[in-house]
């Protein structure tokens, strides 16, 4: 106030202490409604108050909605990108121990048989990285008769076939048009 004082501008935002407070207040952290707070406290300044703290409050709750919602997008991303991972390792370990058994050159359309998929299973290796994925082994061993039911099948789809048996997966309507059309093809065959 003193620095202003004898100034258009003192006079008009900082005449005294309070007025001073109040000005850089209201221009400082809320620029657009400072001359609706100003026009509405004239009369009421307990109406003012208010005004400024329904103001203050539904700015700190559009905030923290979108503190939320960053959250939760961070959430998203970094889950999805954790899962890439584990898929990218699963994929290297099973090719890994594919090339040790001499089978397979390292791609995605290299052909996999039964005889294949129980050596993949009977390494510990792929056995935990399968888990990691929050497969049930013993249940790909169950299902090995349905997975090569057309005989052999490329890598890239084996591991397809794979991530759709993760226990974290939801049912979707294609899930049950698929199951409706096998018990259907196993029904005509017997």
């Amino acid at each position: 106030t003193e620095v202003t004082s004898g100034t258009q501008v003192g006079r008009m935002y900082f005449s005294s202490v309070p007025d001073a407070m109040l000005s850089l207040f209201l221009r400082g952290t809320l620029p657009d409604m400072s001359d609706f707070v100003y026009a509405n406290s004239a009369d009421s300044p307990v109406f003012g108050v208010f005004l400024v703290l329904y103001i203050l409050l539904s700015y700190l709750t559009v905030m923290n909605m979108l503190v939320g919602i960053l959250v939760e997008v961070v959430g998203v991303v970094a889950k999805t990108e954790k899962e890439q991972a584990v898929v990218k390792q699963v994929r290297q370990n099973m090719m890994g121990v594919l090339k040790d058994f001499g089978e397979v050159c390292g791609n995605e359309e290299t052909m996999m048989n039964e005889e294949m998929f129980s050596a993949l299973l009977s390494t510990p290796r792929c056995a935990r990285s399968i888990q990691e994925l929050g497969v049930d082994v013993f249940a790909i061993v169950d299902l090995r008769e349905l997975i090569f039911a057309h005989g052999d099948i490329a890598f890239g789809n084996f591991m397809e076939i794979i991530l759709q048996m993760r226990g974290s997966n939801q049912a979707t309507v294609k899930d049950i048009v698929d199951l409706r059309k096998l018990i259907i093809s196993e029904l005509a065959h017997t």
